[in-house]
């Protein structure tokens, strides 16, 4: 698909109070899932996974682990000489907003009006933007395709089930499937409203883009669904896709916690990671993990390179985790080098990269309210 361009949006800063001590060191995108993904993995791996070569990710404030994981794009097939992997540092935003007295963008237009130099020099013909805060997996290609058979001037990606969404925008459509209402709202009262919950993933052409970012630049609108969508309304044809997959936004930390648990069921894991659209991650050579004798494991997801020799129920286990013996674990997410040392019992815990849980430590927290312990702590 070579002409298709995509822009992820790599920031997600109203999320970052609801997320805790998950957001102290990274950006939200940037936070690890499901044993050894960060959040951005899934929408740039539907975009790769739909032929789109050339990818921007437009990053805001503490995006040094964002850049860590994403390098050069090597491991998404986006290392090129032309075009590939794009990485956009805030550098614009300092000078654009330091009469605003304000280092963050205002919202999506405002983002993309620091880049638009970026935006005019895109060599395809159309532009798949979106959030990198969505875990999803669907056909993109299908998306495309369907944007251009109804000649749409923006085609919206819409789920039929929205539960794990905390939907922010919402459409209503008319029998010729054109948008005829848009409703948005940033803080949660549209869960039960009526119309059909917008996945964040818009797809229009490069031409449109540029003159709804003038425009919004004109107007003073920040925000894509009221300074684009709402706006334009009647001036614009709006259609939609809707795709019938699991797909979430974890915005607090007890939804992230709600979510992961959500892996452990079979078919949430089928739906996310199809055969046909693999999801795509850096990677980290490790050797299998070991299993000591008197270790037991029931209904977790392990990944590679640790050492098991405790207790493990019904958790997530991070690359280079080690349990070691005696050690009671349930119910719980243990990121990347986290150490439970002998006797510690932990249940309903997140904990960080690089965390030291000591020797008969005992932390028990709630499925309602889990327990974090920030990266590189020692308890």
């Amino acid at each position: 698909m070579n002409n298709l361009h995509g822009i992820v949006f790599g920031y997600s800063t109203e999320h970052q109070q609801g997320l805790r001590e998950l957001v102290d060191h990274r950006t939200a995108p940037s936070i690890p899932f499901g044993g050894r993904y960060r959040l951005i993995d899934f929408v740039i791996s539907i975009m790769t996974n739909a032929g789109v070569t050339d990818i921007g990710v437009l990053m805001e404030e503490r995006y040094q682990s964002l850049l860590d994981h994403l390098g050069a794009g090597k491991d998404w097939d986006l290392s090129r000489k032309l075009g590939g992997l794009k990485l956009l540092p805030p550098f614009a935003l300092a000078e654009s907003h330091r009469h605003k007295g304000s280092n963050n963008y205002f919202g999506v237009m405002d983002a993309l009006s620091s880049v638009r130099t970026y935006v005019e020099r895109i060599r395809q013909d159309y532009v798949a933007i979106a959030d990198a805060m969505t875990v999803a997996n669907f056909d993109l290609a299908k998306v495309f395709e369907n944007h251009l058979q109804m000649g749409a001037d923006v085609t919206a990606v819409c789920l039929p089930d929205d539960r794990y969404l905390d939907a922010t925008v919402r459409f209503k459509f008319g029998q010729d499937g054109w948008a005829t209402d848009v409703k948005i709202c940033k803080d949660g009262s549209l869960q039960h409203a009526e119309g059909i919950a917008g996945l964040g993933f818009y797809i229009l052409s490069k031409e449109l883009l540029l003159s709804m970012i003038d425009d919004c630049a004109e107007h003073g609108e920040y925000d894509f669904e009221s300074g684009v969508l709402l706006r334009h309304l009647s001036e614009l044809k709006i259609g939609s896709y809707i795709v019938p997959v699991f797909a979430a936004r974890p915005e607090t930390t007890q939804l992230y916690y709600e979510l992961s648990m959500k892996l452990l069921d079979s078919q949430v894991r089928r739906d996310l990671f199809p055969r046909d659209r693999t999801v795509k991650t850096k990677v980290r050579d490790e050797a299998p993990t070991y299993y000591s004798p008197d270790s037991r494991s029931k209904n977790c997801l392990v990944a590679d390179g640790c050492y098991i020799e405790g207790d493990v129920e019904d958790s997530i286990i991070f690359r280079g985790v080690k349990i070691h013996p005696g050690a009671k674990v349930k119910g719980c997410i243990l990121m990347q080098d986290t150490v439970v040392e002998a006797g510690a019992e932990l249940q309903c815990v997140i904990t960080d990269k690089d965390t030291r849980i000591k020797e008969g430590r005992m932390l028990m927290g709630h499925e309602s309210y889990p327990i974090v312990i920030s990266k590189g702590s020692e308890v």
